[in-house]
């Protein structure tokens, strides 16, 4: 899905989540997502991918990459989710999508929950690829607020970054939301690494949030925890 303004875009859910699998088969794979204007109002966003469906080991979908971009605000009212899908029997987990939100030029930024996480991997199947969050304003003086940022890895999965900034006085709030980037646990293997979180603004007013960058738990003997993030 590709929409561009040359003023103000207006748009409601958007959806381009993978399909459920059929019997045997590895899940769906979500499609990629840009919407772009002169300022930009948008509800909810899913772009994930589904989940493997037995028999045989089955990998799930990969999340795709969301970009909005605006030169006049952006205002989101719903949540944006882009993640991985789940395996099953041996199959792997699903690669994290990306979610990148960027402002410049005039305005605030005030974006609900965004998740980018992987999916589960089974049994002996490879964790999914990372994904990342990105929000950053770079109008001087211009605010961002967030809601929940999650890019936590699923079994095997590894964290993925979180970056948000607030260009020169602008004030970056997480309005006392969770931000969690935890690497996911082992399965009979090592416990994957977190993601570094990063948050950046004239003044930073975090309230009662927590920030979360641990990383995953071993699984089995002699099977190493996984690094934490910075």
């Amino acid at each position: 899905v590709n929409i561009t303004g040359s003023s103000t875009v207006t748009i409601g859910a958007i959806t381009t989540s993978g399909g459920t699998a059929t019997a045997g088969n590895a899940g769906r794979d979500a499609g990629a997502i840009s919407v772009s204007g002169a300022g930009v109002t948008l509800a909810g966003i899913s772009a994930s991918g589904s989940a493997g469906v037995t028999t045989g080991d089955r990998a799930g979908g990969s999340g795709a990459a969301v970009h909005i971009t605006s030169t006049n605000g952006i205002t989101q009212t719903g949540a944006f989710t882009a993640s991985g899908g789940n395996g099953v029997n041996n199959g792997a987990g699903g690669n994290a999508g990306s979610i990148t939100v960027s402002n410049s030029g005039a305005g605030n930024i005030s974006v609900g929950a965004l998740t980018a996480s992987t999916g589960n991997a089974a049994g002996t199947g490879l964790g999914g690829t990372v994904g990342s969050i990105s929000v950053s304003n770079t109008f001087a003086g211009g605010n961002v607020t967030t809601a929940a940022l999650t890019t936590t890895g699923g079994t095997k999965g590894a964290g993925g970054n979180i970056s948000v900034s607030a260009a020169g006085a602008g004030v970056l709030s997480t309005g006392g939301a969770a931000i969690a980037t935890t690497g996911g646990a082992g399965s009979t293997s090592a416990g994957a690494n977190a993601g570094n979180i990063t948050l950046s603004g004239g003044t930073v007013t975090l309230g009662v949030s927590t920030l979360t960058a641990t990383g995953g738990a071993g699984n089995g003997a002699n099977f190493a925890g996984g690094s934490g993030g910075t």
